[in-house]
């Protein structure tokens, strides 16, 4: 998650673009039956907004996690809940 905040923060001051992380649970299975959950972190609202719509195309949920780096914070928490 640090790598992604500081990657947001480069290209919004570099380029003025807005970077979004949005990892995805429920792996080959979920991608095939079409019920994948995907994690979306945002330091924008209105670029997440515009992302939401096309994530909703293959993905059954789409949860707004917080800033950039969210998304993969709690896909990283995700994962290690499904290892114990």
């Amino acid at each position: 998650p640090a790598t992604t905040r500081q990657l947001a923060a480069s290209l919004r001051e570099r380029f003025g673009v807005h970077f979004l992380d949005c990892p995805v649970s429920g792996g080959p299975r979920g991608a095939t039956a079409g019920t994948l959950t995907c994690m979306l972190g945002s330091d924008d609202e209105a670029a997440a907004d515009r992302v939401e719509a096309l994530v909703q195309a293959f993905a059954k949920k789409v949860v707004r996690c917080g800033p950039a780096g969210s998304g993969h914070a709690v896909k990283a928490v995700n994962n290690a809940m499904n290892s114990a």
